[in-house]
């Protein structure tokens, strides 16, 4: 009876061994912004280096999703995901850290449109891309097979004013193809966007080049791997003016 009882146990460790190991789950690690919006005449209604954190989290996962539906448009895909991945990020990335804590600013990446100061953190979350892509497919979300989207980084240097950064930005979303592009670095005098795009950095330097826009002056400086640093100058047209002569 010991023995075969010896045996059963043998057979099931030899099993155990020699069953498949389950795949790790694919993850991702991003960097993102969070900004918390202060107004003046408005007490926060949340602590505001907490509501940053959840904010940069809820971006990093929302990156993530957005990567996996190539072929979408980013403000559809970004409602979408809104609407399926409900009100807590931290579900699909439960590990983070806070690579900086810059504290209490003037408002620049608020979403407040009121927002005179924000409070901002940099946090990089580990992002469970399974666990988003399966949310996604068990509420009828159809994810295409195959990853087409390439990471790039925009250096922005020697940046004389947020218009410009603005510009660049509307180009690369509007005109150039970028599903997103998400500040991940903003001080002065120099920013720097992450691109979800089908394109590589010297590819994307070539569609720059190519914009022809008499506002907007994209200078390239180097590529080198995923990074493109540029240098860039917007100068508007002077409004025409509509008045009656008298």
């Amino acid at each position: 009876m010991r023995g075969r009882t010896a045996r059963a146990l043998l057979a099931a460790a030899l099993l155990a061994a020699l069953a498949p190991a389950a795949a790790p789950a694919e993850t991702r690690r991003v960097e993102a912004v969070g900004a918390y919006g202060l107004r003046a005449d408005h007490p926060p209604d949340k602590p505001p280096r907490e509501a940053a954190i959840r904010q940069a989290i809820d971006e990093a996962v929302r990156r993530v999703g957005i990567e996996l539906l190539p072929d979408w448009d980013p403000e559809e895909a970004d409602d979408v995901l809104g609407r399926v991945l409900g009100n807590d990020p931290t579900v699909y990335a439960p590990r983070y850290r806070i690579v900086e804590d810059r504290g209490e600013r003037a408002a620049l990446f608020s979403r407040d449109p009121e927002a005179e100061r924000e409070y901002v953190v940099l946090v990089e979350a580990q992002v469970d891309v399974d666990l988003v892509r399966q949310r996604l497919r068990s509420s009828g979300v159809a994810i295409p097979s195959g990853d087409r989207s390439k990471r790039v980084r925009i250096v922005i240097e020697q940046l004389a004013d947020y218009p410009s950064y603005a510009a660049l930005r509307r180009a690369l979303e509007e005109r150039v193809g970028v599903r997103a592009a998400v500040p991940v670095e903003m001080e002065r005098g120099r920013a720097v966007l992450e691109l979800d795009a089908d394109r590589d950095a010297r590819g994307l330097m070539e569609a720059l080049s190519r914009l022809g826009d008499p506002e907007l002056t994209v200078t390239p400086i180097s590529v080198e791997g995923d990074t493109l640093v540029v240098r860039v100058s917007y100068e508007p047209a002077p409004p025409v003016s509509s008045g009656r002569r008298r």
